[in-house]
């Protein structure tokens, strides 16, 4: 199984110097290996993903020039169909990892391409970073993303240290939710806790 830091569901937003807050998106989530020679997209069941998502890995592969000197990589994050920069289409999402046909699948990753919001990071050249702080492995993070193309296939989730200011945005965009999630924080194994939490956005919808 894969290591994952799981956001725990929380009714209210914390509020405090001590945290950040992301865009929650609602796809798979999903870890980028990505070295000299390969690049492997791994679900949280340690699935492989590579030939349900070929547009992601073939990009990778040739922009592996850009961050040469800082793989091998491991990148956490979530692999979505995006209606726009702020909201995930997760029946799309869903229908692609049913796909066995190459076929298909290759079409549909033409008409609408998959994109991995990257939100985190465990490896940074080699070297494994998950007990660093989230600020620091944040920091990493965005040393790899500055160096590539921005055209879709990986992008960083926006980082907000203001409360209004996400909120704002999520409502504006009608987004999934918010990721709460201490600075400090590191990524634990097989534990219970209240680092990262997960706030839905409950919208109503009119009925006849």
């Amino acid at each position: 199984m894969m290591d994952v830091m799981k956001p725990i569901m929380s009714e209210t937003v914390p509020t405090g110097d001590e945290w950040l807050y992301e865009i929650k998106y609602d796809g798979f989530r999903c870890r980028l290996i990505w070295t000299q020679e390969t690049v492997t997209l791994l679900s949280k069941n340690n699935h492989d993903l590579n030939e349900r998502f070929p547009e992601v890995v073939e990009w990778c592969k040739s922009n592996s020039q850009h961050v040469k000197d800082y793989l091998p990589v491991e990148i956490d994050g979530e692999l979505v169909v995006l209606n726009h920069r702020y909201q995930a289409n997760f029946s799309l999402i869903q229908v692609r990892g049913r796909m066995k046909s190459t076929e298909r699948i290759q079409e549909k990753a033409k008409l609408r391409p998959a994109s991995l919001m990257a939100f985190d990071l465990t490896r940074f050249a080699g070297v494994e970073v998950r007990d660093l702080p989230l600020v620091k492995r944040k920091e990493q993070l965005g040393t790899i993303t500055n160096c590539l193309p921005n055209d879709e296939r990986i992008l960083v989730v926006d980082t907000f240290t203001e409360l209004p200011v996400i909120e704002r945005c999520v409502f504006n965009y009608q987004c999934e939710g918010i990721v709460a999630k201490k600075k400090t924080s590191v990524y634990q194994k097989g534990k219970r806790h209240y680092d990262w939490l997960k706030i839905k956005n409950w919208r109503v919808i009119q009925g006849l």
